[in-house]
């Protein structure tokens, strides 16, 4: 009987560990000595940092994200959406039920907090018209008016360990996929220091310069494309000026990086992983989140909500459609809509009906990188015109002829 019991309890054993499927896309990763938080399925999870089974700490049918460890561990501040709008709010790192401190108009993400504990770093638009970068404020935990930085604006900010100065990012989104992207949205790192209210320029490198993270008086890790056009770690001593690489990806970018002082944590490739700065040595961990998974569950979805692109021929009888990554043609005389592409592996996108009405022109991935493909109008077989196109397309046309 004992054999019995202990064969159907290993085979149970089994059978559980076999249906275990390892998490993926995790974001907003925040770390605090062998505790991990982050957000998946738009709620907080806390994990060893060491990876294994991770416990959901909230539940609310809004999201929940951008958590951040209290420097003394016991407390997460959050950016949640519990009452409407997006607050910052705080909840033991147990659980619990959550505080809210924050009441303004235009949002509210949690950046950090001070190293004495007593505050909490947000930004928000609430004091900017146009909308175009956010400005940083304190909060204090127990409640109080936000109180904004000394700054025209910013977006990310880490402080030295008595509080007196920050690194900080005053522009532009941390994180764009944009490749090797150089326009008026990348960032820059400053360093501002309290006491004498003076501005210093750090970073010159023209590109990704996120997340600033000060480890020790002396230096600053942060995340930049500089060298392949892929984000990774780089660490600048701030005296001398010299900057090494710390990480070498070269198929995705470095995401979310946050710091409790000697680890870093990050996404890459979808998973969590974690920088030691005492040796600069990096490890992916393993996470499993008991969840019933139900955003991957097969479902029917209506294209109709998810339409990207339209083209309208020259004689008004066809309307070209892109939604959810296929080609629709609809006839405006007969009704009715065919999937011209009708690919489940690759997205096809832009399409543009010939001034004739006999061939489509548009691009799609199906390669692995999106080319140049022609099709008739009926459907059939699609023409591969390119095969080298190296940048994103857009703006396909036609000539009049």
């Amino acid at each position: 009987m004992k054999k019995i019991f202990l064969s159907l309890f290993l085979s149970f054993l089994f059978i559980q560990n076999s249906s275990a499927v390892e998490a993926r896309f995790m974001r907003y990763p925040d770390i605090y000595k062998d505790k991990i938080v982050f957000t998946y399925e738009g709620d907080l999870w806390i994990v060893s940092s060491n990876g294994g089974t991770a416990a959901r700490i909230t539940n609310a049918p809004g999201n929940e994200w951008a958590a951040k460890f209290s420097p003394d561990g016991k407390t997460i501040a959050f950016t949640g959406e519990y009452d409407g709008g997006t607050n910052v709010y705080l909840i033991p790192t147990e659980g619990g039920t959550p505080t809210r401190l924050t009441y303004n108009p235009g949002g509210a993400q949690t950046i950090g907090w001070t190293p004495n504990g007593e505050r909490i770093v947000y930004r928000s638009f609430f004091e900017n018209f146009i909308m175009r970068d956010p400005n940083l404020y304190f909060v204090n935990k127990n409640g109080s008016a936000p109180e904004r930085f000394p700054i025209d604006r910013g977006v990310l900010c880490n402080f030295n360990s008595d509080g007196s100065k920050m690194l900080y990012c005053r522009k532009g989104q941390e994180e764009y996929y944009w490749k090797r992207y150089k326009g008026g949205w990348y960032q820059d790192i400053w360093m501002y220091d309290f006491i004498k209210n003076e501005f210093t320029p750090v970073s010159d490198y023209i590109g990704k310069n996120s997340y600033p993270m000060w480890i020790t008086d002396n230096l600053m890790y942060f995340v930049s494309d500089r060298t392949n056009g892929i984000s990774n770690f780089y660490v600048e001593n701030l005296s001398t000026k010299e900057i090494h690489s710390v990480t070498e990806f070269s198929d995705f970018d470095v995401m979310w990086a946050e710091t409790d002082g000697e680890q870093i944590v990050f996404i890459q490739n979808g998973y969590i992983n974690i920088v030691d700065t005492k040796n600069n040595s990096t490890r992916k961990i393993s996470i499993d989140v008991p969840s019933d998974r139900w955003a991957l569950r097969d479902r029917v979805i209506n294209p109709k909500d998810f339409i990207h692109f339209m083209n309208l021929s020259n004689d008004g009888s066809t309307v070209l459609i892109e939604a959810r990554g296929d080609v629709f043609n609809i006839s405006t005389e007969k009704g009715g809509s065919k999937n011209l592409s009708n690919t489940s592996g690759s997205r096809e996108m832009y399409p543009q009906i010939s001034p004739d009405g006999k061939w489509i022109a548009f691009f799609s991935d199906k390669t692995g990188e999106y080319q140049l493909y022609l099709q008739s109008a009926e459907g059939g077989e699609w023409i591969q015109l390119t095969d080298n196109l190296e940048r994103f397309v857009y703006h396909l046309l036609w000539s009049p002829d």
